[in-house]
């Protein structure tokens, strides 16, 4: 199998693992699964179907008695032959099991209620292991990876084709000149073609596995969308103990629809359908459920399941039984159509996948060239680490609003205390504000700028290593090996403190941009503007030899520059 599919299926598995699964793959790739649910040549009995075939096989006696009958107008002669195959589906129903209907009193017994509990519970159980599926995003991955596994050419061409990363390295070796807008554009044209030319060709044999597995999918969802509680509360609460009249119209009703399900399907999967499936309900599971068993249990669970559905679906003769209480002899399920959209399916699920596969590249540019911007306003070539939540260190988690908070750190360690303070704290201490409200407005970003530095060692001492986040990280890290759980674990713990994180950084971004708007009112603001300047800017000027205002343009500048630094990376941390 492609080595594409392999890694989507098998990314939580060693690679000892990883090889079993593949070798199981090719090896059952070629094995019907044997579960033949649907109802049988032998049990629809084709022959009773056409009226005229029956008549023609009747003994010449019977038909006499038949053409009797009629002439004097006792019968017509199509319910007489109609009566003549009903009678044998009651013989066949006897044979079966003579205890399911109480023929005398047109009742159905306890023990019908046994068979179809029977079938209930099993699919009630396929249902547990198979509910996660069928949303519709999983059920598109689901169907997408049958596809991969089948038509590997389409996958191992999809898999090269969504590699942007190289398709960006590509575009800008062949043309350096292109700016990242044009770039973006050929790459989103590329990304689209290269999923219709995946498909141009589609092997016959393929085409027939994908259509088999997929409209088995969609048969077995139809199975346990089936609600059973309404058919098996006709029985009332007495359940098993309790007969019922078969002659109910709704209830009628609710056996036909069961019996349209269950005897429907034509398809029949390959076993390695079922492998596949077993180790996507793993890996759907696996970061939600510290529980969930292996991949080989899900299958063997799955196989067996599915077995007991099929020994129990032509063990109960449900099909017979709904021809004889209807009085429809002719009465046939309803073939199962399904799974024709596979390709459809496929199709929209890599046009969603290399969508997402964009945006995400889009905003790791957009944030990569923001922290080049961070690091040249700040004079760093990296910028400062917060120990166990940003991802300088490499930990297992990566705190959303990292880069916020690694700008804020190196901006306040490096400009804003050692070089703007002593600017700001003039203005504090000797400037004349002309407004009362722009000197409320500075003192109030003032104090939250003051604070930047606090405020991110109280967050360092808490995420620390004994620190009571660090602690509980630590914790976390050494009792749960696996990296999917062990991920969504620590982003449980840290969803309240990232909230305040958020909370904090959005004040410190509104008050930087608020003071550089005052400081600019204050260099270059005139009478009536809503920031104007300061009564004594000049004499200031003058007391500090005249360094004051180039000093308070370049702590205006900076300023104003960290607010929309820090507004650009808020948007993009709230976009992942």
């Amino acid at each position: 199998m492609d080595v594409p599919v392999l890694n989507m299926l098998a990314r939580e598995l060693s690679e000892q693992e990883r090889e079993e699964l593949r070798k199981k793959l090719m090896e059952e790739s070629e094995k019907d699964a044997g579960f033949n649910i649907g109802a049988t040549q032998e049990e629809l009995h084709l022959e009773e179907q056409n009226i005229e075939e029956v008549w023609e096989k009747l003994s010449i006696l019977t038909k006499l008695i038949i053409f009797l009958k009629s002439l004097f107008g006792i019968k017509k002669r199509e319910d007489a032959i109609k009566q003549i195959i009903l009678g044998r589906i009651r013989t066949r129903i006897n044979k079966n099991n003579s205890l399911l209907l109480n023929y005398k009193e047109k009742r159905f017994t306890p023990l019908l209620y046994d068979n179809i509990k029977t079938i209930a519970d099993i699919i009630s159980a396929i249902r547990k292991k198979m509910l996660p599926v069928y949303t519709n995003k999983n059920a598109d991955a689901f169907i997408a990876l049958l596809t991969g596994f089948f038509i590997p050419e389409a996958q191992s061409h999809l898999e090269s084709s969504g590699d942007i990363y190289k398709k960006e390295e590509k575009i800008r070796t062949e043309s350096p000149s292109l700016n990242f807008q044009d770039i973006k554009k050929t790459i989103k044209k590329e990304l689209s073609s290269a999923i219709d030319e995946s498909f141009s060709y589609i092997p016959p044999k393929a085409r027939v596995n994908m259509q088999d597995c997929t409209g088995f999918f969609y048969y077995t969802k139809a199975l346990i969308d089936f609600s059973f509680p309404p058919l098996l509360s006709f029985w009332g609460h007495a359940g098993a103990n309790q007969t019922i009249m078969w002659d109910n119209k709704e209830l009628q009703l609710l056996l036909v629809e069961l019996v349209n399900i269950l005897y429907s399907t034509e398809k029949v999967p390959p076993l390695s359908y079922f492998r596949i499936l077993a180790t996507f309900i793993h890996n759907l599971e696996i970061g939600k459920n510290p529980e969930i068993k292996g991949h080989n249990e899900i299958y063997a669970e799955l196989v067996g399941l599915f077995s007991e559905l099929q020994e129990k679906a032509h063990e109960l003769p449900l099909l017979e039984i709904v021809r004889y209480i209807t009085e429809n002899p002719s009465y046939m399920p309803s073939i199962h159509f399904g799974g024709e959209d596979w390709l459809a399916r496929t199709k929209r699920y890599w046009r969603e996948k290399f969508d997402t596969d964009f945006k995400d590249f889009v905003a790791y540019k957009e944030k990569e060239d923001l922290y080049q911007r961070m690091c040249e306003i700040t004079g760093v070539k990296t910028l400062l680490d917060i120990k166990n939540y940003s991802n300088a260190t490499g930990q297992d988690y990566t705190g959303k609003h990292a880069l916020s908070l690694m700008f804020l750190k190196t901006f306040g360690e490096t400009i804003f205390f050692p070089k703007h303070v002593p600017t700001l704290k003039t203005i504090v201490l000797d400037g004349n504000f002309y407004k009362q409200d722009n000197k409320n407005k500075f003192t109030e970003s003032y104090n939250i700028l003051m604070g930047i530095k606090e405020t991110i060692e109280q967050l360092e001492a808490r995420f620390s290593d004994n620190g009571e986040l660090g602690r509980i990280y630590n914790a976390i890290t050494r009792e749960i090996a696996m990296p999917v759980l062990k991920r969504k674990r620590l982003e449980v713990l840290f969803e309240q403190e990232e909230k305040k994180i958020e909370q904090w950084l959005v004040s410190v971004q509104n008050a930087a941009s608020t003071m550089g708007k005052v400081l600019g009112g204050i260099l270059w603001g005139k009478s009536g503007e809503a920031y104007d300047t300061l009564s004594n800017l000049d004499d200031l000027d003058i007391k500090n030899h005249r360094l004051f205002k180039p000093n308070l343009a370049e702590t205006q500048r900076t300023i104003a520059i960290m607010a929309g630094y820090l507004k650009e990376s808020l948007e993009i941390e709230n976009k992942q």
